[in-house]
């Protein structure tokens, strides 16, 4: 199926007129669109009045040009309507084995939420952020995509700590 914008591509679709809702299944799932392309294994789902796509299984988002990218078992990504009548991805919502990546960066945990305004995923889980050989681990991190500066917080408790690995001679470049 293909509309202005993007194109996406299944075996079977079916559209349920009353809620208005498009569930795409099969093979090959995918969505591309001229900024991102979009797989899952399960299903496709777009829900039109509330403006929300639904990727369920080994789900993942490519954004090639900015070497980006956000997998989970479930994303659900929602979308505006910015002033001149086009719809608008802002934010995108990670659940179950999330994995973010950043070049050489790559940021795991148990759920994220992705603002594509500020261009920060706020993790929250078992959180690890790695690059090259050093790590950091705590229960929540800010993962600031545009300028590469990462939070990691534990989890508030007496035991929440924050754990980091730093291999001497290693850099970030």
């Amino acid at each position: 199926m293909t509309s202005p914008g993007e194109t996406i591509y299944g075996e079977y679709a079916v559209y349920d007129v009353e809620r208005k809702v498009l569930t795409v299944t099969g093979g090959n799932l995918r969505v591309e669109t001229d900024n991102e392309i979009v797989t899952a294994r399960d299903s496709l789902e777009y829900w039109q009045d509330q403006m929300v796509v639904v990727a369920r299984g080994a789900a993942r988002i490519d954004q090639s040009a900015e070497g980006r990218s956000v997998q989970a078992e479930t994303l659900t990504g929602f979308f505006r309507e910015e002033a001149d009548g086009e719809a608008r991805l802002y934010q995108v919502e990670a659940a179950g084995s999330v994995r973010i990546q950043r070049g050489d960066e790559v940021a795991r945990a148990g759920k994220a939420v992705y603002n594509l305004d500020t261009e920060i995923a706020t993790l929250t889980g078992g959180v690890k952020i790695t690059q090259g050989q050093n790590q950091l681990n705590g229960e929540y991190a800010e993962f600031n995509l545009r300028s590469g500066v990462s939070r990691i917080l534990g989890s508030g408790t007496d035991d929440g700590r924050v754990q980091t690995l730093i291999v001497p001679g290693t850099s970030s470049e």
